[in-house]
């Protein structure tokens, strides 16, 4: 999917369900009344870059389900709760998020948390060379960084890793 904007739907501006090595590149997905970007079921080893996520009336990303998944360059703003919601299916085990990879992303200005894993078993996902800040509830961590995040982790976080350590986070990149 490419170069598709998407705007005032009654739910998503995408809903991917039972996607495999799909590409979807430059989407403008705005004033959803609901999310953006929803991965609900079986979204394995996709590549989402260079998008924009914006205005949605809840999440830019809501993801359940969702393993091996590549994240370029989204910028996620300005959404009514989460920049990114990560959860597993509770009445399905083995529905986690795992092993998402979240690379140079943007997430800012959203009410609620910029980045919330709901469940202890979403796990190994990566954010890096990315920039979560101004929302509602945030905090900062600066220094080097493994890039794994779990549900214990801090929700709202500027992080810089791989290399970056003692480099200023104020700077972007």
């Amino acid at each position: 999917l490419n170069r598709l904007e998407s705007s005032d739907n009654e739910f998503d501006g995408v809903a991917a369900y039972e996607s495999e090595d799909c590409e979807f590149t430059q989407l403008n997905l705005h004033h959803n009344r609901s999310a953006g970007f929803s991965f609900d079921w079986r979204f394995v080893r996709n590549r989402i870059a260079d998008c924009i996520s914006s205005d949605n009336g809840s999440q830019g990303i809501f993801m359940r389900d969702s393993r091996w998944n590549t994240f370029e360059r989204v910028t996620l703003q300005r959404n009514g709760e989460q920049g990114v919601f990560m959860a597993e299916t509770t009445e399905i085990p083995g529905t986690a998020c795992r092993r998402n990879r979240f690379l140079q992303a943007v997430i800012t200005d959203n009410r609620a948390q910029g980045l919330r894993i709901n469940d202890g078993s979403c796990e190994s996902n990566q954010l890096e060379v990315s920039v979560v800040k101004d929302t509602r509830l945030e905090a900062t961590i600066k220094g080097p960084m493994s890039g794994m995040l779990h549900k214990e982790d801090v929700a709202e976080i500027i992080v810089w890793v791989r290399g970056n350590a003692g480099r200023d986070p104020g700077n972007s990149p």
